[in-house]
């Protein structure tokens, strides 16, 4: 099972170049890819209002329908029915795409704004420091991955067998390695002792 598995994983044909970055995403739309954006948000403003740069060209890359979504879970869904590439704040895609699936999806490796969160509050109100207390141990305790990873339960039941990774072969070389320093050592030993012999020959 374990070669038939490695052989089945090492022989999945490769897959198309990604869409890592605004500029791959300008290359994409030559075979039909657009780009996508929620209505109202905040990226959508960004790019709209974007007078020239890589921002106003993906903007003049959208499509008049396509391209906007009214909600998240609408917009992750286009991706995989239609040629779209949902622009979105990186945590939110990544939750979403977790719990619909994490193996349909390819999440872009360069950011293109620096992003973090911020609530605003009234100047001095006594409620931020609460909240930040707050956010700050939801953060420290990764509850976001425990909630996660309770949404995702159910839906990884119903997965088949994953291929193997580097991770399942971890041990397979931790093994051969402590096999090979074992056998150093022996050889090491051999040599040792069969040197100490002759010479008290």
């Amino acid at each position: 099972i374990y070669s038939g598995t490695l052989t089945a994983f090492l022989a999945i044909p490769s897959f198309e170049r990604p869409v890592d970055s605004l500029i791959d995403l300008l290359h994409a739309t030559r075979y039909d890819f657009v780009p996508g954006f929620l209505v109202g948000s905040s990226n959508e403003f960004l790019f709209k209002e974007a007078k020239t740069g890589i921002f106003r060209k993906v903007w003049e890359a959208r499509h008049p329908t396509r391209s906007f979504s009214p909600t998240i879970d609408h917009a992750m869904d286009m991706v995989l029915k239609d040629k779209q590439v949902f622009v979105n704040a990186r945590l939110g895609s990544v939750i979403r795409s977790m719990v619909r699936g994490r193996e349909n999806y390819h999440l872009g490796r360069q950011t293109m704004y620096p992003q973090s969160y911020g609530v605003a509050c009234k100047s001095g109100a006594p409620y931020k420091k609460v909240f930040e207390r707050w956010s700050q141990a939801w953060w420290t305790q990764d509850q976001v991955n425990t909630v996660v990873k309770m949404t995702t339960a159910e839906h990884d039941t119903l997965k088949g067998p994953e291929p193997i990774s580097l991770n399942h072969l971890q041990g397979a070389f931790l093994i051969l390695g402590m096999g090979y320093l074992s056998a150093i050592l022996v050889f090491l030993a051999h040599v040792i002792l069969r040197s100490w012999c002759n010479t008290g020959d």
